[in-house]
Order: structure tokens, then sequence, then C-alpha cells
């Protein structure tokens, strides 16, 4: 079943991703935050919401969910899905895993920040819970 798994994140990947060889980039003054999915090197969950990436050359990149995604936390089958090959900021990229309870899963990316390291991406996933939690107290 694990392997079945793999080979159709495996699968998705290639379909989904054209040849390209753009480089990661932040694009000037607008904040967006590209990369091309094919320099993702590693995935940790840092809770449902956020997902902390690593690609070539050292950079680290904190992905902020649309929604709470049910599962992300706990799953080591991560892959993601974008029909440019890019990850953006403002592109909503999917992140399909592998949630044991349901199945294939996917989530839309709502933002992306490139960070410092693993330990700066939980500090930033932790600052932006504490700013949603202290919004929608105001909200209420």
């Amino acid at each position: 079943m694990k392997t079945c798994i793999r080979m159709l994140l495996g699968f998705l990947i290639l379909v989904m991703t054209p040849v390209t060889f753009a480089q990661d980039e932040a694009e000037g003054s607008s904040g967006r935050v590209c990369l091309n999915i094919r320099n993702i090197s590693s995935f940790n969950p840092v809770d449902n919401e956020f997902l902390y990436v690593r690609a070539t050359g050292k950079k680290h990149y904190l992905f902020t969910m649309q929604r709470s995604c049910i599962g992300l936390h706990s799953t080591n089958e991560i892959a993601i899905v974008d029909p440019i090959g890019r990850a953006c900021s403002n592109t909503m990229p999917k992140v399909v895993y592998e949630d044991w309870g349901r199945g294939n899963t996917s989530c839309r990316v709502l933002n992306i920040e490139e960070v410092a390291s693993h330990d700066h991406a939980k500090e930033l996933a932790k600052a932006h819970k504490e700013e949603r939690r202290d919004h929608r107290s105001a909200d209420q």
C-alpha cells in the first residue's frame, strides 16, 4: 500500500510538473515568493496548518495552509502539486499527503515565506497562530 502511494505521488509530481529549470526567487517588492518544485529536498509539518520546506541551495520556506489540514502533522508522505512546476505564494499550489484515516488528501497553500531555518519556521508559525487568535478575539 505504501509503495502504491509513493508511486501515485511520484506520478502526480511528474505529470503536473513541466520540465522547467526556473530558480527559486523572491520577486521584488510584491513579496511574492516562488520555488521550483523539483528543488524541494524535504518536508517537515509544523502542525496541521504550517509546513516547513527545505530546498536545494540551503533555502528554507514556511508554507501556510489555506485551512487546517487534518492529519498533515503526522504524515511522512507529502508532495507539492502545481501545473506550472513552481510553487508561488499567490498561485495556491496543492499539498498532497497520505492521511492514514482518509487516504490521499490535499490542501491548498495560502502563503509561502522564505525563512532562515526550521527553528525560524516554527517560531513564525507560532506567531501567525497568535495573530489569528488575536484577530478572532477582536472580531467577537
